[in-house]
């Protein structure tokens, strides 16, 4: 890598980061290969692995140095938090020592006042913090991995004023010496209250398992157990399906997915995986059963994308977690009655028809949070499941929930209805 200049101190702080990917952790080394100051606060260091299995690959790593001529993480300091805020909204660029820059794009005004906030990030591949812009609390987040594909920073903007995503403050972005290539390195915006649909949906079917203990009348059980969360997964349906029209609205319109193709593909994959295993060590019922079920939707789906019932293309979040669809009480509609949704970490492959990756994305592809469903429903994730608990009513209990978030209503309001009729054998609804 021509120019670049090898940083010791930078070897242990990185192959020590909980961050690091094991693969980048075994570089031979890291070298520094462009970096912008950012007043007293931070060096903005741009960084490459050399050697290894990542060899080449670049990471932002925003470093403060220390009293022995180290240098130490600058994520997590008032003054990195701070400078880096106030920089993004005041707008402007900061020139980089190998002739690239830093832009920072906001409102083009700086901040009355920023100040951190306490905040409990947990484990990410990201940086996160929450801060006080002006009486506003907001999210900072920082990229480190660099050469992935980052679109959040502009879907926030596009997506100003729909409702569906967080509100866009500002972002700021790498651009190289030569002009080619940008990379998002930051964004800045307004914090959203609630936790993810996960959290209830979890705790639902934890507190069914000991309703089922020793009943034969466990579809009624089920039944009447779900039923408080159906108003509510009906209301998430509706709420994904105007966000992915917004979101096509916002980016240009939809995409030409190849449906048909992908069912066709999926539909092999499934045939192949039962004739010869999934490597996991599963009851024979259990195996039959899932990809009973497996099949059971495969067919459903493409029974809805013949009828028209479901848009087939067009731009999606991507990926698109139980975690990540934000739900909080929503105080207009009364305690307990209904939530506010929110979408975070949008991780849509493309931003336009341009792209050479528009084609290659459709809305289906956010139904994968449903899958999650399933691990909550695993006999690992459960170790107080009844006795003598059949593998396809354990696939059955969570299938109301795991078709109501795949599902969307249809024309009119109303729901397809598939999400209340009797389960057939092997979980399909």
């Amino acid at each position: 890598m021509h120019g670049a200049e090898a940083d010791a101190g930078l070897d242990g702080l990185l192959r020590a980061a909980p961050w690091m990917p094991e693969d980048a952790r075994a570089a031979e080394r890291f070298e520094r290969i462009d970096h912008a100051v950012l007043g007293g606060a931070a060096l903005l260091l741009i960084v490459a692995a050399v050697g290894g299995p990542a060899s080449g690959r670049r990471f932002f790593v925003p470093v403060r140095g220390t009293d022995g001529g180290g240098f130490e993480a600058a994520h997590g300091s008032e003054a990195f938090d701070v400078a880096a805020v106030t920089r993004t909204l005041t707008g402007g660029k900061l020139p980089t020592t190998r002739g690239g820059s830093v832009e920072f794009r906001g409102p083009g005004r700086g901040p009355i006042g920023v100040r951190r906030l306490p905040f409990e990030q947990g484990w990410s591949s990201n940086a996160l913090s929450l801060v006080d812009v002006s009486g506003t609390a907001c999210i900072h987040k920082t990229y480190r991995r660099l050469d992935e594909t980052i679109h959040e920073p502009e879907l926030l903007r596009r997506m100003n004023g729909t409702g569906r995503t967080p509100q866009w403050v500002g972002d700021y972005t790498y651009v190289a010496p030569d002009g080619t290539s940008r990379s998002p390195l930051g964004v800045i915006y307004q914090y959203v209250q609630g936790e993810g649909i996960d959290v209830p949906l979890r705790g639902n079917l934890r507190s069914m398992w000991p309703r089922l203990s020793g009943t034969t009348s466990v579809e009624e059980v089920v039944r009447s157990h779900l039923g408080p969360l159906e108003e509510r997964l009906r209301r998430a349906c509706e709420f994904l399906g105007d966000f992915h029209r917004d979101l096509a609205h916002r980016l240009g319109g939809a995409a030409e997915y190849p449906v048909r193709e992908a069912l066709d593909d999926a539909v092999d994959r499934a045939d192949r995986l039962a004739r010869h295993g999934t490597g996991l060590a599963l009851p024979k019922p259990a195996h039959e059963a899932a990809f009973d079920a497996l099949h059971t939707e495969l067919a459903a789906l493409a029974a809805e994308f013949d009828d028209g019932n479901i848009p087939a293309s067009g731009p999606c979040h991507g990926d698109l977690h139980l975690s990540h669809l934000l739900c909080a009480a929503d105080g207009d509609r009364g305690a307990g009655t209904g939530w506010r949704m929110t979408v975070l970490d949008l991780s849509t492959p493309a931003l336009g028809p341009d792209d050479p990756d528009w084609p290659r994305q459709s809305p289906c592809r956010t139904w994968s949070l449903s899958s999650a469903l399933w691990s909550t429903s695993r006999p690992t994730r459960r170790r107080s499941r009844p006795r003598g608990d059949s593998a396809w009513t354990r696939w059955r209990r969570c299938s109301a929930l795991w078709t109501a978030l795949r599902t969307g209503p249809k024309p009119g309001g109303r729901c397809c209805g598939r999400c209340s009729r009797r389960p057939t054998r092997g979980g399909g609804t």
